[in-house]
């Protein structure tokens, strides 16, 4: 394994949180102003935790991986 870190630790926890949100469809006006919120305030701060969370927590997990060939 080359690298393994997680992203977005601050959308994880908004994920979690919207499971028990009531929303007809996605055109749904709450689900706009989440995606503003998300947009303006959450991927700024998100990015700035990273370099603090990428190992502990994150809504994705990256995994960067190296094949070995066999010898001939």
């Amino acid at each position: 394994m080359i690298k393994m870190e997680y992203f977005n630790c601050i959308g994880g926890l908004g994920w979690y949180a919207n499971k028990y949100a009531r929303v007809a469809s996605l055109d749904d006006a709450a689900v706009h102003a989440q995606i503003k919120i998300f947009d303006n305030v959450v991927l700024p701060l998100s990015k700035l935790l990273r370099p603090i969370t990428r190992h502990i927590f994150g809504q994705f997990l990256v995994c960067v991986l190296r094949k070995t060939l066999p010898e001939s």
